[in-house]
């Protein structure tokens, strides 16, 4: 009776009840708390949605306004009597008649010849007062070349007010350009950018109207960022994304340090211009995060409770488990030598290292007969296929381990071939001798290079960090040592002996298939070969 409660006190099972127990009495306090987490994921993925709703919306009604105005424009550069240009009061005439039956420019329409200047319009135009020359205008630019084209904003030269041109060619019976039409809106122009400067996202969000080549807000509802400048590439990587074209959402912070839930949205009609809707997120999350601080509040003494029993728990139950798997690994990674695992508790994780034993002494057993295997090539006494089938397991284990990268070159001598045929095996052994002893220098001391058939060289490296930019450096600069230091001249009983070496680079880690990294190796060793002698490829794992 004694030895069967023994067995079940030091059983794992038990213990795990009593500790299921525990998680269960505290289990309910920390729902709230998961629950809580996962409602906010969710919030912030229906805040970023209805940003990107809001925006896309907005551009739609930007996109109409400026289609709008240029149909408007185009249909007048179509209709409109070339004869009048040689009589401006009349064109001006025709103009403002259909200027006022459908006012869509405030700041009015006129007529730029080919070479600048302004010849009438309406209103603000004075045939007297008006001699400036408009050919240095980007909208004119556009217009003679052919492109209907809406203009950066700029201080009106008739009106003194900050307008939005939009340009399109008058062409003559022959469709040559003769001049240009240019409809010209105020950035305060009512239906114009008014829902920009005017609207508003909850209590403090609001609208950004931006020009990516200009990088100014051409509207904003913070009426003080308007033809201001935007941010500097590189403050705000959102804002820089959007000015590359990329439409989308996220969190970012603003220019005063506030974060904010914004999204983008390319103007259609003016692939220049991009809508931006954004409120902070205080006020987007203010009830979530109302909510979490009040469970938060209610949990943390019994989070600290559960965080301690845990803990202290799993440290206690499993410390003899976790020894065993640290000094495993050690071994695998030949740290330490193969050994037997002391034994504390004859529990279930006793019974594993207790069987785990008498393997360790069967194989120690058979040690001498392990030993007579044989893992290096005869010739240039490098590893073989075997030992480096073992030494890349170890790396892909040690890279699992400590999470970091490693780099697998498959080497093939080019011109070895010849070298056979023409000054013979023993030479060619020779020269394998020479290139085997020139690869090591290029090596640290804990690299492997193994020869794998004839001419062919695996190289091994490890530790490369946990950097993926910086293990593709290292792997490239010993491939690059490897090429110049064949390069170099092989002398072998008075014979010179013109070697390359093309080399094929794979970069891996713990999560990495052996399997897939050996293939890519090989894969792009071939492709280094097709291209040409001395190159090397790294392939894209």
């Amino acid at each position: 009776m004694k030895l069967y409660l023994s067995k079940i006190f030091s059983s794992m099972v038990t213990r795990f009840l009593f500790l299921a127990v525990i998680l269960v009495t505290v289990g309910t306090s920390i729902r709230y708390y998961v629950v809580q987490v996962h409602l906010r994921g969710e919030f912030e993925k229906i805040i970023q949605t209805q940003q990107i709703a809001l925006a896309k919306s907005m551009a739609l009604n930007i996109s109409y306004k400026i289609t709008e105005r240029k149909e408007f424009i185009n249909k007048l550069s179509s209709t409109i009597p070339i004869e009048l240009l040689n009589k401006p009061k009349e064109l001006s005439q025709w103009i403002k008649e259909r200027q006022e039956i459908y006012p869509i420019f405030s700041n009015g329409i006129y007529v730029i010849l080919s070479t600048g200047i302004i010849i009438t319009g309406y209103p603000y135009f004075n045939a007297e007062q008006n001699k400036n020359n408009f050919s240095d205008r980007d909208y004119f630019k556009a217009a003679i070349e052919g492109n209907t084209f809406v203009g950066k904003p700029t201080r009106g030269r008739l009106s003194n007010e900050f307008i939005i041109p939009i340009s399109t060619p008058i062409r003559d019976i022959k469709g040559n350009t003769i001049g240009i039409l240019v409809g010209a809106t105020a950035l305060s122009a009512s239906g114009f950018l008014d829902m920009i400067n005017d609207g508003k996202i909850g209590n403090t969000g609001g609208y950004l109207l931006i020009s990516k080549s200009e990088e100014i807000f051409i509207a904003a509802s913070k009426k003080e960022l308007i033809l201001k400048q935007t941010a500097k590439k590189g403050v705000n990587k959102l804002h820089d994304e959007a000015m590359k074209g990329i439409n989308g959402s996220g969190i970012t912070k603003n220019a005063q340090g506030v974060d904010e839930v914004v999204a983008f949205e390319t103007i259609r009609d003016v692939k220049n211009w991009f809508v931006v809707s954004r409120i902070p997120v205080k006020e987007a999350f203010e009830v979530m995060d109302n909510w979490s601080k009040l469970i938060i509040r209610s949990t943390i003494v019994s989070l600290l409770f559960i965080l301690i029993i845990i803990g202290l728990s799993f440290m206690y139950i499993f410390r003899q488990l976790f020894f065993a798997v640290k000094q495993t690994e050690r071994m695998l990674l030949e740290e330490i030598p193969l050994d037997t695992l002391p034994i504390k508790r004859m529990d279930e994780v006793g019974h594993l290292m207790t069987a785990f034993n008498k393997l360790i002494i069967m194989l120690k057993s058979n040690q001498e007969t392990l030993k007579g295997l044989a893992h290096h090539d005869n010739l240039t006494g490098l590893p073989n296929r075997l030992l480096l089938e073992d030494r890349l397991q170890l790396e892909f284990i040690r890279a699992d381990r400590n999470r970091t990268y490693f780099a697998l070159l498959y080497l093939d001598l080019d011109g070895f071939k010849l070298v056979n045929d023409s000054l013979g095996h023993d030479i060619g052994d020779k020269a394998l001798i020479e290139v085997t002893n020139r690869f090591r220098t290029c090596l640290r001391k804990n690299d492997t290079i193994a020869r794998v058939g004839g001419d062919e060289f695996v190289i091994l490296i490890g530790d490369l960090g946990n950097h993926l930019d910086e293990a593709e450096i290292i792997a490239c600069e010993v491939a690059r040592k490897c090429i110049n230091i064949v390069n170099e001249n092989i002398k072998i009983k008075g014979n010179d002996v013109n070697l390359g070496v093309s080399i094929g680079i794979a970069i891996g880690n713990g999560q990495t298939p052996l399997d897939y990294l050996r293939k890519k190796a090989d894969i792009a060793m071939y492709e280094a070969k097709n291209s040409g002698r001395g190159k090397y490829i790294i392939s894209s794992t």
